[in-house]
């Protein structure tokens, strides 16, 4: 019987709103948009009954720290890729729907038929939709890039805004634009910031 994981969590502030970030030894297995409202530890129980769950301990908090730094430059049009050290759980048909969606070039989006299709389950549509569903690991795990075979934006865990903002973003990563041209692609207003 093996022991129960141990995730360590913190929260942290990005352009798209506050987060929970949670990691294993392995690497990071949750990023989700939170609501202040809610109960972080109680968040991650919730998505991982067997595990232990505890705050960031002081000597993680340097890993954790550059994890967000890293974050907020690709949100803030800094940096065109999000290379993060991840350890998803999932069943093996949402890990190879996952590993698909990171190996997407950024800027690029897809179909939820498309995606079935290259992980070799051409049938499996609902599936896949299913498994973005239930992505723990928002943005690094890009399910932001499926959208319906219409060209409509289709569901989004985290709302529609922040998918049309992510979209945005990586429409603006590949084009390489001014600064100020950022804050118009994705609508990052003073407004909108504090949401």
């Amino acid at each position: 019987m093996s022991a129960a994981p141990v995730i360590s969590y913190t929260l942290g502030s990005t352009p798209l709103g506050q987060i929970i970030i949670a990691a294993t030894a392995q690497g990071i297995c949750f990023i989700e948009f939170f609501d202040s409202m809610q109960n972080a530890a109680a968040v991650l129980q919730r998505a991982f009954p067997k595990a232990v769950i505890l705050p960031l301990a002081p000597i993680q908090q340097a890993q954790f720290d550059h994890w967000l730094t890293d974050l907020n430059a690709f949100l803030n049009g800094h940096c065109p890729t999000l290379d993060l050290p991840l350890d998803p759980h999932g069943t093996p048909f949402q890990l190879a729907t996952w590993q698909h969606l990171r190996s997407l070039p950024i800027g690029t989006t897809t179909t939820y038929a498309q995606v079935a299709a290259a992980i070799g389950k051409p049938r499996a549509v609902r599936a896949v939709a299913s498994a973005c569903a239930r992505n723990q690991i928002a943005l690094a795990i890009p399910c932001h890039r499926v959208i319906r075979r219409n060209g409509g934006l289709a569901g989004f865990r985290w709302g529609l805004e922040r998918k049309q903002r992510l979209l945005a973003l990586e429409q603006y990563l590949c084009q390489q634009g001014s600064s100020q041209n950022l804050s118009t692609a994705i609508g990052l207003t003073a407004a909108t910031l504090g949401k």
